[in-house]
């Protein structure tokens, strides 16, 4: 993830969506959904990081995919369809590699899209004491 371009937030657009860094005009929003404990249970953001996980098998330096999305918009396709377009970014901007993501195996709605964009179960293991799945997309 040395790449310069993953260090500035892009543009990315899809059919129904443009994602773009946070805006101080944002922050009503931002906060409201970060309050709604059906986001925060499964907490992520939709784009990729290096968090430097203490995880087993590590997934340090390996871009990891994540997504959260306001409930409003919840079961519409929408992250299925901004995953897709973020890993075409990624693609794009990382050449064609390998990326993980890890689900609570309870969220069923984020395997599912996982799936779709083409994740599958590595292994399963825990994050902070709790069962987690880690899943890996393969060029």
């Amino acid at each position: 993830m040395n790449n310069p371009r993953a260090t500035i937030a892009p543009v990315i657009e899809t059919q129904r969506t443009i994602l773009r860094a946070h805006r101080l005009g944002d922050f009503d929003a931002y906060a409201v959904m970060w309050t709604d404990p059906v986001v925060t249970r499964f907490i992520g953001e939709a784009g990729f990081h290096d968090l430097k996980r203490d995880i087993q098998p590590s997934i340090e330096g390996i871009p990891e995919a994540g997504w959260a999305l306001a409930p409003a918009i919840h079961g519409a396709g929408f992250a299925t369809e901004v995953v897709g377009r973020v890993l075409a970014w990624g693609e794009e901007t990382f050449g064609s590699a390998r990326t993980v993501c890890i689900i609570d195996p309870e969220n069923a709605a984020s395997l599912n899209v996982a799936t779709k964009c083409g994740y599958r179960e590595v292994v399963r293991t825990t994050y902070h004491d709790a069962p987690t799945i880690l899943l890996e997309r393969l060029p």
